[in-house]
């Protein structure tokens, strides 16, 4: 069983990869051109998409984290 502040946060992540992707993609498209032809571009890309992730996951983390318990429970069909 799943649970719920996981399931959440998975959906969290999927959201943004689907909804930012087309910005993420142009912010990783001149990142490239910035770092040109290092042999660590590989990594430092990975490490801008992790952070990305990363931070948005940070914001959901705090926003779920701010909900009130009764809107919680609301939320997952438990009475309040």
């Amino acid at each position: 069983m799943v649970s719920p502040a996981f399931a959440y946060a998975l959906g969290w992540i999927l959201m943004i990869a689907a909804m930012m992707l087309p910005t993420t993609l142009a912010l990783l498209a001149i990142f490239r051109r910035v770092i040109g032809n290092r042999p660590d571009a590989g990594m430092l890309i990975s490490a801008v998409v992790a952070g990305y992730a990363l931070a948005w996951l940070a914001f959901d983390v705090a926003a779920y984290g701010s909900t009130s318990p009764c809107a919680k429970r609301r939320r997952h069909r438990v009475g309040c």
